[in-house]
């Protein structure tokens, strides 16, 4: 029997598959992310870690509590300035908010991730 194929030359989202019963892995590869996108995701993701940084030294961060303060801040400067956002936003087209959140790399990104989430839906 051969395997099905399938043209996922277009495709945002690319599926792998096997139909050998021992196949080790199953699962999905990320395509056409041109390196334009990906340097303007970093570009945004460094940006949003500097500011970050930037609270950090003004804020304390010990706590979940602090840490969540800080995060509610960064996200306002985010919403309260629409040129970052929409590049913040167009950066993300078809990349999951976790990639965001990795290229971040800052210990309040992870509660910044519902903020990120919201950005996406319309207001």
């Amino acid at each position: 029997m051969s395997e099905p194929k399938i043209d996922q030359s277009q495709a945002s989202i690319g599926v792998g598959f096997s139909t050998n019963v021992n196949a080790q892995q199953i699962g999905g590869t990320i395509h056409n992310n041109s390196p334009e996108k990906r340097q303007n995701l970093a570009e945004a993701a460094a940006e949003i870690k500097k500011l970050l940084e930037q609270l950090a030294q003004d804020y304390p961060t010990e706590t979940l509590t602090q840490k969540a303060a800080v995060a509610e801040e960064a996200l306002q400067i985010i919403e309260s300035n629409p040129t970052f956002k929409q590049r913040l936003l167009s950066a993300m087209e078809g990349m999951a908010v976790e990639a965001v959140i990795q290229l971040i790399d800052h210990p309040v990104a992870n509660i910044m991730r519902e903020g990120i989430e919201r950005f996406r839906e319309p207001t």
